[in-house]
């Protein structure tokens, strides 16, 4: 009965609250199917701080691993997008649809160039244990979006002030992202400093700026 409250009142979408229920119903599809995904996300994620004591490539062909990480951090990503009214079109349906149409194509983009950049410095191996590293931090974010936004959309019925919560989140993500892609390039990657450097700035510092510009500044 209670639950059946939550769904059917009226403060927050109808429509968000079925896509956050959906991408639960994923979620926990995910884990029924890979029972060690908890374990893989853990152990990746420490990756950078492991050194030579753990490698990557047992997942890094795991498609199933790929495949839930990149559709819940998209799902995910949009759901908050969306539910804090950070665009300006007044369709809803459809600006949800635009809004994770736009960051899944982000997500593509990334991956490959990321994919292009390793290969063109023939370190295949780093660019695979960098992509395990993020996407596994790309859930535990998600995963704490969600926790968040739950709340926030069937309790507070987005009145409250989570959406600080989440800048302040995000930007521990952001740091952490940071802090690890440069232990483990520094550790694998065997160029320059200066090559570091670049590929920090063109993947990660620069594309971070333009997201809070776009998101935040412009609105």
């Amino acid at each position: 009965m209670l639950f059946t409250e939550l769904i059917l009142r009226n403060q927050s979408p109808l429509f968000i609250k079925v896509v956050l229920l959906c991408i639960l119903v994923i979620l926990v599809i995910f884990y029924t199917v890979n029972r060690s995904w908890f374990i893989s996300l853990k152990s990746l994620a420490l990756l950078p701080f492991l050194r030579f004591g753990w490698q990557s490539e047992k997942y890094s062909a795991d498609l199933i691993f790929r495949i839930s990480s990149f559709l819940i951090s998209v799902l995910i990503i949009s759901s908050a997008i969306y539910s804090y009214n950070l665009t300006s079109t007044d369709t809803l349906s459809s600006t949800y649809i635009e809004i994770t149409l736009i960051i899944t194509l982000l997500f593509v983009v990334k991956f490959i160039a990321n994919s292009l950049y390793f290969s063109l410095h023939n370190s295949i191996s780093t660019g695979s244990q960098l992509v395990d590293f993020q996407y596994s931090l790309n859930q535990w974010f998600t995963l704490l979006v969600i926790f968040i936004l739950l709340i926030d959309v069937f309790y507070e019925n987005l009145s409250s002030n989570y959406l600080n919560v989440l800048l302040i989140v995000s930007l521990i993500y952001f740091l952490a992202r940071l802090f690890g892609t440069i232990l483990l390039l520094q550790n694998n990657f065997r160029y320059s400093i200066f090559t570091l450097f670049v590929y920090l700035c063109t993947f990660e510092i620069v594309p971070a700026l333009v997201i809070v510009k776009v998101l935040f500044v412009n609105n």
